[in-house]
């Protein structure tokens, strides 16, 4: 088999295990509570949707799926001579449309707003630059192409 279809086989199915394990991490990291004093500062200085972002990319959807996506990407190109940018890139486009046919699966058209779509940003964000850079040093002796 070619290592290209190789490469993107093994980070498809790769972000489609993290997903899974993803969902449930998610859940506790999104209950993590912005601490009061600086909700209150948003709040005073009319900041609530630019806390709630940055905090949202932080510490749910970084300690939430980041880690764990990078962890994984970072061992499978140590373990296995595969290429790194098309294992990063499988992984990115696999999860990103496994999370956003989620949302679409939702029984209700209330959840396909613009607004809905727009609070996959930080998601996107967060595995983006975590996958990129764990599949840059975790395949740091291969080439990219």
């Amino acid at each position: 088999m070619n290592i290209k279809l190789k490469s993107m086989v093994l980070g498809s199915g790769l972000a489609m295990i993290v997903y899974q394990i993803a969902i449930q991490l998610l859940g506790y990291t999104a209950a993590i509570a912005i601490p009061a004093p600086i909700a209150h500062w948003a709040i005073e200085n009319s900041a609530q949707i630019f806390l709630l972002f940055v905090w949202d990319l932080l510490v749910v959807q970084f300690l939430g799926i980041g880690i764990l996506a990078a962890l994984a990407v970072f061992f499978v190109l140590r373990l296995a001579p595969l290429n790194w940018l098309y294992v990063g890139l499988s992984f990115i486009v696999t999860e990103t449309l496994i999370a956003n046919l989620d949302l679409w699966a939702l029984s209700s058209s209330q959840f396909l707003s613009i607004t809905n779509l727009l609070t996959l940003t930080p998601h996107f964000i967060a595995v983006s630059m975590c996958v990129l850079a764990a599949a840059k040093f975790g395949g740091k002796n291969q080439a990219a192409v």
